[in-house]
């Protein structure tokens, strides 16, 4: 079985991969760079930090809005 994964870089070289199918819901402020992403089965979410892309390119990029080979 292949799982679908969502890729991220974050600071200091690591990745950060999150199974596509398990994520319910997706938070970005206005006034900071921060997004939570919530995922089935994980009683807190994901904190993501937007520096190369705006956190709406990563929200799209969460809910297949928009074509991102690679990842982030």
């Amino acid at each position: 079985m292949k799982i679908n994964y969502k890729s991220f870089a974050l600071p200091g070289g690591g990745t950060l991969r999150i199974n596509a199918d398990r994520i319910i819901a997706t938070v970005s402020g206005t006034s900071n760079q921060e997004i939570d992403i919530y995922c089935a089965d994980r009683p807190i979410p994901f904190h993501i930090r937007a520096t190369k892309h705006t956190p709406q390119e990563i929200i799209d990029y969460v809910w297949d809005n928009h074509d991102m080979e690679g990842g982030f």
